[in-house]
């Protein structure tokens, strides 16, 4: 996989998703390169992962229609379950130059249709949610190495951009930044891109006022998060064996040590997706035929990892990429993004019947759980 600017040393676009109206549970996070030349290692990966139990569905590929959206990396991708369909926006080609094209991809006729969008301007690596049938948009990089720091809209109906008038202290310029919506308020976590105290930043939709929120806690690289009630949960691979959990009630934010088989201590692309009282963080990148898929227990604070299969026509995807959850469905869709492949695929993974086989393995640890809490009384 290739890296979106060779050259700087600013963080590489990635792409933020968020999908439900009222709170946007999915996230994807960062886009970065991987050495695929080391077939052992490649080889010692695909024997670790063909150790794991497998979570009983199969990524397959989803056939589609029309012409697709040229591929590109550090694009900004969000399902809108209102509307059943995929908007991709903005990202870099192979050639690096940066793109201001807008897509949608209809779950319901399974085509892809260019939408004709007024008044933006190239860029990639944007952070995005949804909100009010409007895609939000905050920084990004417009040329190699030149974040910026503006905040706008995309109206689903009139196809047009806007750039709300704001009052208060702005989010700084940046690339990557988490971004997600709940209640009235749009959160954005900026990367300052080196080891200092991150930004925070909320933005009030109804007074059109950012207010910066206070915190000692330092940005991860390679952060991905998704929200689950009124928790915004934050996995940093560089930071091992915590999940941070942002209170979106008070916006206070604490560490959650964490048990069990996490996602490698590395900066690996991931997808996450919330199902229940669990995330799901999907490796990215995969290895051979199979891919980790790694489910997050909120409650007990403890990963279990499991193997998935990719299907023979899902095989040149690779992996999946960004993840949402399809809730009437029961099922994940993946979208592949990329700057060196000329197609953008697609693949589904069935998630009823594994989730019962998770179901019950979190049900099994939490009676060992009890059995040891037992035991410990009886001493």
């Amino acid at each position: 996989m290739r890296k979106i600017n060779q050259k700087a040393r600013a963080p590489s676009p990635g792409t933020r998703v968020f999908a439900p109206e009222f709170a946007a549970k999915d996230c994807r996070r960062v886009f970065t390169s991987r050495n695929s030349g080391d077939k052992s290692e490649s080889n010692n990966e695909q024997e670790d992962i063909n150790l794991l139990l497998p979570f009983g569905s199969v990524w397959s590929l989803i056939p589609t229609k029309g012409d697709a959206p040229a591929q590109c990396s550090g694009q900004s991708i969000n399902y809108v379950s209102s509307k059943r369909s995929i908007y991709c926006a903005y990202g870099q080609n192979l050639n690096e130059s940066f793109s201001s094209q807008f897509w949608q991809f209809s779950l319901d006729t399974k085509e892809w249709k260019r939408l004709s969008v007024k008044g933006v301007t190239p860029r990639a690596g944007c952070g995005s949610t949804y909100f009010d049938n409007k895609i939000w948009f905050f920084g990004g990089l417009s040329k190699p190495n030149q974040a910026v720091q503006d905040l706008h809209y995309i109206d689903l109906d009139t196809l047009e951009m806007v750039q709300p008038e704001t009052k208060g202290p702005t989010p700084p310029p940046c690339a990557n930044p988490l971004m997600t919506y709940y209640n009235k308020f749009i959160v954005i976590w900026a990367s300052t891109g080196a080891p200092m105290p991150s930004s925070l930043y909320k933005y009030n939709t109804e007074t059109s006022e950012w207010t910066k929120i206070d915190t000692e806690y330092i940005f991860r690289s390679g952060a991905c998060g998704t929200l689950i009630n009124t928790t915004y949960y934050i996995f940093g691979l560089s930071v091992p064996r915590t999940v941070l959990a942002l209170d979106l009630k008070d916006f206070t934010m604490k560490v959650i040590p964490t048990t069990g088989v996490e996602p490698p201590i590395s900066l690996e692309n991931l997808s996450t997706v919330a199902m229940g009282s669990t995330f799901f963080a999907f490796e990215t990148i995969g290895s051979g035929s199979k891919t980790r898929l790694f489910v997050f227990d909120c409650e007990r604070a403890n990963w279990l990892c499991y193997s998935v299969i990719l299907s023979e026509d899902a095989k040149e995807t690779d992996a999946p990429r960004i993840v949402f959850y399809i809730e009437d469905e029961r099922k994940l869709i993946a979208v592949w993004e990329s700057s060196d492949i000329d197609s953008q695929p697609l693949t589904e993974l069935s998630v009823g019947q594994p989730m019962a086989q998770v179901n019950q393995h979190l049900d099994f640890l939490t009676m060992l759980g009890k059995g040891s809490q037992v035991d410990a009384k009886a001493k």
